[in-house]
Order: C-alpha cells, then sequence, then structure tokens
C-alpha cells in the first residue's frame, strides 16, 4: 500500500551539467540532508588516479552510477529523506527516477 504523499520523506532530485551548481545546492540545502550523487565518486576516483574529472566521469562514470544507485537504495529502505544529486540524465532517466521514487518519497 502506498504511503500518502504528506507522509513521505522528500526526494530532491538534482539534474544538470557539471559546475551548474547542483552540489552548491545540496550543501547550502537548510535540512543537511544526506546526499546520493555520481559527482562525489568521480571526484574521489579522479583524486585516487590523479586524473583530471573530465578523465574521471570517462572512466568511472559507470561505477559512479552503481554506487550512487546502491546509496539510493540504502536511503528508500530506510525511508529517509535525501537529495539525489546526479549528472547529465535523459528525459527517459529521469522517468525511471520518478518511477523508482514515487512509491516511498515525495
Amino acid at each position: 500500500r502506498a504511503m500518502s504523499t504528506d507522509k513521505k520523506p522528500a526526494a530532491y532530485v538534482l539534474v544538470g551539467l557539471p559546475g551548474s551548481g547542483k552540489s552548491t545546492w545540496a550543501a547550502a540545502h537548510p535540512e543537511k540532508l544526506p546526499v546520493a550523487s555520481t559527482d562525489s565518486f568521480i571526484e574521489s576516483h579522479a583524486a585516487e588516479h590523479g586524473l583530471d574529472y573530465a578523465e574521471a566521469f570517462k572512466t568511472a562514470y559507470p561505477q559512479a552510477v552503481q554506487a550512487m544507485k546502491q546509496t539510493v537504495e540504502g536511503y528508500i529502505a530506510a525511508r529517509t529523506p535525501f537529495i539525489w544529486d546526479q549528472t547529465n540524465l535523459v528525459p527517459q532517466e529521469r522517468q525511471q527516477i520518478y518511477n523508482i521514487l514515487h512509491p516511498t518519497h515525495r
């Protein structure tokens, strides 16, 4: 049975190009919610392997998405409010996110 909308925790989905302000917005959010992010994985991968962001994005994006999805699954299971911060999503991918979150989050 689906939860009523007013009892669902919030999930903010931030989508945009690198450098567009997603992570800045998330860091400044007054609730200081946990963030599931592809960028944090890519930045860590870049630092670990001595790469710049663009190089790391090319080699590690699929792994970043997988790591972020695991994080999201944990937030969903715990019914935790959170921020989903992901780079470069096409409309079909945004619809998939909505389909994942709609039963548990607003």
